[in-house]
């Protein structure tokens, strides 16, 4: 892979007189490949940009993290009159978050010229809704797929959501988002009454086993327990950590296959497995809703390359 400064970048733009789209990762570069090559397929090639990641810049003069990286390209390149384009997670920016309330300062996508932020925190959570999920298991399990499976994931599906949400929430606020990541599969899961949770005590147990000490783990857990008593917002999808919540709802789908057909290698790849067909499929199916107008995904971002 060709690396460069940030002022060899620039000059690389400049050459192939071309604007490209700098984006911050190898999922963002898949889905936006997807997008532009479904959801525009019978346009000018050349309105399909170069997509760049922000890893193939390195420079210690910029900031740690993708998300900053980018930002810091695309000012420079404002500055110096080089045309790119840019797309980065929204992450926490602009939500108001209290032991009560969750609430969306923004409730639409943010643009600055030509640089966007995803309309959640990431670019997966333009996925979290439940017929993504369901379309991709039976495409992918057809042999588990059934009237009963669908409807058990979309009748609790906002239970999945709620609970992806609070523990972002909660991880963040207790600077433990990079222990969560990895965390929670189908086995944390458990349904009790009909009503699908996490199995606390696993969680506990887990979090002890990366090393977060006893104190800071069940303060953890408490505030997540009081969340779940006291938020009860309607959509909470846009503030779910795009890569926390990626795993949570997989394995929340892991569980109820399991549950339904206890098929075990099955559930172990839906809840943890095949990460790059699940983010290329799901991509295909937002291109779908992308071309007839009915995704959450903004539209004016393809005119940036007209």
């Amino acid at each position: 892979m060709t690396t460069y400064s940030v002022e060899g970048y620039l000059s690389s733009v400049i050459f192939h007189k071309k604007t490209p789209l700098l984006v911050e990762g190898e999922d963002d570069i898949d889905v936006m490949h997807t997008l532009f090559n479904s959801a525009i397929k019978s346009k000018n090639e050349n309105e399909k940009p170069q997509i760049d990641s922000a890893q193939i810049i390195r420079d210690k003069n910029l900031p740690v993290g993708n998300r900053k990286k980018v930002e810091a390209v695309y000012k420079k390149a404002r500055e110096e009159g080089v045309p790119i384009i840019a797309w980065v997670d929204r992450e926490f920016r602009r939500f108001d978050i209290s032991q009560d309330t969750v609430s969306d300062r923004l409730r639409r996508h943010y643009r600055n010229e030509a640089l966007f932020w995803s309309r959640g925190h990431s670019i997966e959570n333009y996925f979290f809704e439940p017929g993504y999920f369901v379309r991709f298991i039976s495409y992918r399990f057809p042999r588990l797929a059934s009237h009963e499976l669908e409807n058990e994931i979309f009748s609790h599906f906002h239970i999945a959501i709620q609970t992806a949400a609070i523990i972002s929430i909660c991880a963040r606020q207790k600077r433990l988002l990079d222990r969560i990541s990895g965390l929670l599969g189908h086995e944390e899961w458990i349904k009790i009454d009909e009503k699908w949770t996490l199995d606390e005590g696993k969680v506990l147990d887990k979090l002890k086993n990366r090393n977060v000490r006893e104190v800071p783990a069940t303060e953890f857990l408490e505030e997540y327990k009081n969340f779940c008593r006291k938020i009860r917002e309607n959509d909470m999808r846009w503030i779910i950590h795009g890569h926390i919540g990626w795993q949570i709802l997989w394995g929340f789908c892991g569980a109820v296959t399991q549950e339904l057909q206890n098929n075990g290698p099955s559930v172990n790849q839906i809840s943890t497995g095949m990460h790059k067909e699940k983010i290329l499929y799901l991509a295909r199916e937002l291109a779908e809703r992308v071309k007839t107008k009915r995704t959450a995904f903004p539209l004016s971002f393809f005119d940036c390359f007209k």
